[in-house]
């Protein structure tokens, strides 16, 4: 079983290094049988049409690339 303070301190991280991009983002803390994105899909299989992403630092510059495309300050 996870350390539950973990999960939250992920959690603090994750807002933290999104909270200056312009995208919306939203989590959900979901109890799978084990750490894994295969594990969240069988709980539920909504998440199925997600990339999953095990690099923080590989996905914040997905993010960044995405918030560029799409902020409209940056669209002149």
């Amino acid at each position: 079983m996870a350390n539950i303070d973990e999960v939250f301190n992920q959690e603090k991280e994750f807002n933290e290094l999104t909270k200056n991009i312009s995208l919306s983002f939203s989590s959900h803390i979901l109890a799978t049988e084990e750490a894994s994105f295969d594990s969240l899909c069988k709980k539920d299989p909504y998440f199925k049409q997600f990339t999953s992403y095990q690099n923080l630092a590989f996905f914040m510059e997905k993010v960044k690339e995405k918030s560029l495309l799409t902020d409209p300050k940056f669209q002149e």
